[in-house]
């Protein structure tokens, strides 16, 4: 007999682009987001993260609003076993990250939530996210 550590297979996950919501242009904190989450979840040997180039031709033509349902297409897309995607809301100095993980293989989807204060409390919410 085997010994189960080891010698699974990882987990694969689909980071989607996340949506920022506020009053001033905040492109550069969607793709931080994009690559912080990838970076944190695929340090982790038990995870396997989709490369984002893929994910965007995953998403090609399907414009809008994320949902549940194209996410799980996503994810079905790219074999993955879950997809992270959400929204990041900035106002003033207040910061609200709602994000979903969605398991591809039976259709739930989880919500994630977590509230900061100022641009540097990003980086420790994505953590905990990454960590949970």
């Amino acid at each position: 007999m085997l010994p189960s550590s080891g010698f699974c297979a990882p987990v694969k996950i689909a980071v989607l682009p996340w949506k920022v919501n506020s009053p001033e242009e905040m492109a550069f904190v969607r793709d931080a987001m994009r690559d912080m989450l990838t970076s944190r979840l695929g340090s982790n040997k038990a995870v396997e993260v989709a490369r984002p180039d893929l994910v965007v031709d995953a998403m090609a033509g399907r414009g809008g609003a994320v949902t549940d349902a194209l996410a799980l297409e996503v994810g079905k897309k790219l074999s993955a076993d879950y997809v992270l995607y959400g929204s990041l809301t900035i106002l003033g100095s207040a910061i609200s990250l709602d994000g979903r993980l969605a398991s591809v293989g039976d259709s739930k989807v989880s919500p994630v939530y977590s509230k900061g204060v100022g641009l540097d409390s990003i980086v420790s919410m994505v953590d905990k996210l990454s960590n949970d």
